[in-house]
């Protein structure tokens, strides 16, 4: 009897989220965020009274045509060279160095 009581498990299964749910549900994206894929039609909601609910399937949907493969690894030609940053004013050659206690 105690079974029939308790849930099964933690999650809610739901098929009906709040908002405060479907943001942490699309991993913590704002409100903003959350309603602009609204208008944009991305995913779906159901009005009770004055609440909205988002529907947890189209919340999946979204997941599902947002997920992308991983990157191709870097060819051998272009590892190391990152580019990261902004580039140095002043750049010295390499054949130079700079002599010790030099500043």
């Amino acid at each position: 009897m105690e079974d029939a009581i308790r849930p099964d498990s933690g999650r809610d299964t739901s098929p009906l989220i709040d908002a405060r749910a479907a943001r942490a549900y699309l991993g913590g994206v704002g409100m903003t965020k959350l309603y602009d894929l609204l208008k944009r039609g991305e995913i779906e909601i159901v009005k009770l009274g004055s609440r909205t609910l988002f529907t947890r399937e189209s919340l999946d949907a979204l997941i599902a045509r947002n997920i992308r493969q991983s990157p191709s690894p870097v060819p051998p030609s272009l590892a190391g060279k990152r580019g990261r940053g902004r580039p140095r004013k002043h750049q010295r050659p390499r054949s130079e160095s700079r002599a010790p206690g030099a500043s």
